[in-house]
């Protein structure tokens, strides 16, 4: 049976999921370097535990790399943030490649969170707490009813204008945190199960 994975790659948190063919989460890691370590050492780690990871298997479809999204852009801190994400992202193909030896091409694809999303049914635009919602209501017994609430509520101040667009991003981020803190499903496993799924669930 294949294998499908699903990685968002961060120097702070890296998420890893596993699924099979049959659409079955077989597992889900969160890799975190230490806070201590200079960026270069946090992109070695990452990269080498990845690889460590994907080696226990030989029979390996696809693996899903969130792309870098460059939608926005907010100055020189910004920049450099792009620069890491962009060393991490190599690092971690080339760690992959070294040590499945497949052609890049063939297993490796990037894909954009705005683009993953309508994979699962979810809108591009949604906020990460939703895509956490919705790995947990999917992937886990948690009950979500407490949270769809605290989300639909603020979508509802928007929708009518209560609130401004900075404001609904400020509060859905709170949410997001909140989830995190009380299910420990941050955005990092929930993207990275959101984009291995995806893939499993496309063309459908």
């Amino acid at each position: 049976m294949s294998i499908i994975y699903g990685i968002d790659a961060s120097t702070k948190c890296t998420g890893l999921a596993k699924f099979d063919s049959n659409k079955k989460l077989i597992e889900y890691v969160k890799i975190k370097p230490k806070t201590t370590w200079s960026t270069l050492e946090k992109i070695i780690f990452v990269s080498q535990e990845v690889a460590k990871k994907i080696e226990e298997d030989i029979d390996i479809d696809k693996i899903i790399i969130e792309d870098i999204y460059l939608g926005h852009f907010r100055g020189a801190n910004q920049v450099k943030g792009f620069a890491t994400l962009a060393r991490l992202s190599g690092a971690v193909i080339s760690a992959i490649i070294q040590v499945t030896k497949n052609d890049v091409e063939d297993i490796i694809i990037l894909r954009n969170a705005v683009s993953a999303r309508p994979l699962v049914g979810l809108k591009g635009t949604c906020q990460k707490a939703e895509v956490q919602v919705w790995v947990l209501r999917n992937f886990t017994e948690h009950d979500t009813s407490e949270y769809d609430a605290l989300i639909e509520a603020v979508q509802a101040k928007k929708q009518v204008k209560d609130i401004a667009h900075k404001e609904y991003k400020k509060r859905m981020l709170e949410i997001s945190k909140m989830i995190e803190k009380e299910t420990d499903f941050g955005e990092d496993i929930s993207d990275a199960i959101l984009l291995a799924y995806g893939e499993l669930n496309k063309g459908e």
